[in-house]
Protein backbone atom coordinates (compact mmCIF):
# COMPACT_ATOMS: atom_id res chain seq x y z
CA UNK A 1 0.00 0.00 0.00
CA UNK A 2 1.38 3.92 -0.54
CA UNK A 3 0.60 7.10 0.76
CA UNK A 4 -0.45 9.77 -1.39
CA UNK A 5 -0.71 13.47 -0.87
CA UNK A 6 -2.74 15.86 -2.91
CA UNK A 7 -2.50 19.82 -2.65
CA UNK A 8 -4.66 22.58 -4.26
CA UNK A 9 -4.64 26.55 -3.97
CA UNK A 10 -8.12 27.39 -3.35
CA UNK A 11 -9.61 30.36 -3.35
CA UNK A 12 -12.90 30.94 -1.49
CA UNK A 13 -15.60 33.56 -2.47
CA UNK A 14 -14.50 36.45 -0.34
CA UNK A 15 -11.08 36.28 -2.34
CA UNK A 16 -8.71 35.03 0.33
CA UNK A 17 -6.98 31.78 -1.05
CA UNK A 18 -5.84 28.29 1.06
CA UNK A 19 -4.31 25.25 0.69
CA UNK A 20 -6.49 21.98 0.72
CA UNK A 21 -4.60 18.69 0.82
CA UNK A 22 -6.39 15.57 0.85
CA UNK A 23 -4.41 12.39 1.91
CA UNK A 24 -4.05 8.95 1.78
CA UNK A 25 -1.94 7.52 4.67
CA UNK A 26 -0.22 3.90 3.80
CA UNK A 27 -1.54 0.92 6.16
CA UNK A 28 2.41 0.70 6.44
CA UNK A 29 4.03 3.04 9.63
CA UNK A 30 7.05 3.36 7.14
CA UNK A 31 5.41 4.79 4.48
CA UNK A 32 3.25 6.77 6.73
CA UNK A 33 6.46 8.38 8.09
CA UNK A 34 7.10 9.91 4.54
CA UNK A 35 2.99 11.19 4.33
CA UNK A 36 4.34 12.83 8.09
CA UNK A 37 7.48 14.32 6.21
CA UNK A 38 5.65 15.78 3.44
CA UNK A 39 2.91 17.05 5.27
CA UNK A 40 5.12 19.47 7.36
CA UNK A 41 6.71 20.97 4.60
CA UNK A 42 3.84 21.69 3.20
CA UNK A 43 2.17 23.97 6.22
CA UNK A 44 3.27 27.47 4.95
CA UNK A 45 0.18 28.82 3.96
CA UNK A 46 -3.02 28.67 5.47
CA UNK A 47 -4.59 25.16 4.71
CA UNK A 48 -6.66 22.03 5.33
CA UNK A 49 -5.34 18.45 5.82
CA UNK A 50 -7.98 16.02 4.85
CA UNK A 51 -8.61 12.55 4.37
CA UNK A 52 -7.54 8.85 5.71
CA UNK A 53 -4.24 9.20 7.89
CA UNK A 54 -4.92 5.06 8.15
CA UNK A 55 -3.86 5.88 11.85
CA UNK A 56 -5.59 6.75 15.06
CA UNK A 57 -4.74 9.66 17.91
CA UNK A 58 -5.45 8.07 21.22
CA UNK A 59 -6.81 4.58 22.53
CA UNK A 60 -10.33 5.66 22.95
CA UNK A 61 -10.00 6.03 18.97
CA UNK A 62 -10.24 2.23 18.74
CA UNK A 63 -13.15 -0.72 19.57
CA UNK A 64 -12.13 -3.77 19.06
CA UNK A 65 -9.24 -5.92 17.38
CA UNK A 66 -5.92 -6.07 18.50
CA UNK A 67 -3.89 -3.20 20.45
CA UNK A 68 -3.18 0.11 18.60
CA UNK A 69 0.25 0.82 17.06
CA UNK A 70 1.58 3.19 20.34
CA UNK A 71 4.49 4.25 17.87
CA UNK A 72 2.50 5.07 15.38
CA UNK A 73 0.42 6.84 17.08
CA UNK A 74 3.28 9.13 18.98
CA UNK A 75 4.68 9.68 15.50
CA UNK A 76 1.22 11.03 14.44
CA UNK A 77 0.58 13.45 17.33
CA UNK A 78 3.84 14.62 16.81
CA UNK A 79 3.22 15.47 13.41
CA UNK A 80 -0.15 17.18 14.49
CA UNK A 81 1.94 19.25 17.52
CA UNK A 82 4.64 20.49 14.65
CA UNK A 83 2.42 21.68 12.43
CA UNK A 84 0.48 23.22 14.59
CA UNK A 85 -3.41 22.09 13.42
CA UNK A 86 -6.74 21.83 15.03
CA UNK A 87 -8.44 18.71 14.31
CA UNK A 88 -12.09 19.62 13.14
CA UNK A 89 -15.25 17.64 15.10
CA UNK A 90 -16.60 14.91 12.79
CA UNK A 91 -20.55 15.78 12.88
CA UNK A 92 -21.54 11.69 12.85
CA UNK A 93 -20.47 9.02 15.03
CA UNK A 94 -17.43 8.65 16.33
CA UNK A 95 -16.01 5.75 14.68
CA UNK A 96 -15.92 6.24 10.97
CA UNK A 97 -14.01 3.43 10.28
CA UNK A 98 -15.02 -0.29 10.33
CA UNK A 99 -13.94 -4.45 9.77
CA UNK A 100 -16.03 -7.19 10.15
CA UNK A 101 -17.71 -5.60 13.12
CA UNK A 102 -20.58 -8.11 13.50
CA UNK A 103 -17.56 -10.59 13.78
CA UNK A 104 -15.87 -8.98 16.64
CA UNK A 105 -14.77 -6.54 14.01
CA UNK A 106 -12.64 -3.30 14.76
CA UNK A 107 -14.07 0.30 14.60
CA UNK A 108 -11.40 3.35 14.48
CA UNK A 109 -11.06 6.79 13.62
CA UNK A 110 -9.23 7.61 10.53
CA UNK A 111 -10.42 9.82 8.55
CA UNK A 112 -9.61 13.75 9.77
CA UNK A 113 -10.36 17.54 8.66
CA UNK A 114 -7.17 19.13 10.22
CA UNK A 115 -6.53 23.17 9.58
CA UNK A 116 -3.51 24.92 10.93
CA UNK A 117 -3.65 28.24 12.68
CA UNK A 118 -3.16 30.04 9.66
CA UNK A 119 -5.82 29.27 8.29
CA UNK A 120 -8.33 30.58 11.10
CA UNK A 121 -6.22 34.23 11.17
CA UNK A 122 -7.19 34.01 7.03
CA UNK A 123 -10.87 33.83 8.17
CA UNK A 124 -11.59 31.36 5.18
CA UNK A 125 -15.25 31.14 4.82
Amino acid sequence: MFTKIGSFLVQSCNGRSFVLSIVYGSNQKKEREVLWKSVILQNNEPGIISGDFNTIRAFSESLGGGEPDLDSMKDFNECIKHIEVVEQPHSDSQFIWYRNWKEKGLLRVLDRVLCNKKCFKSSVS
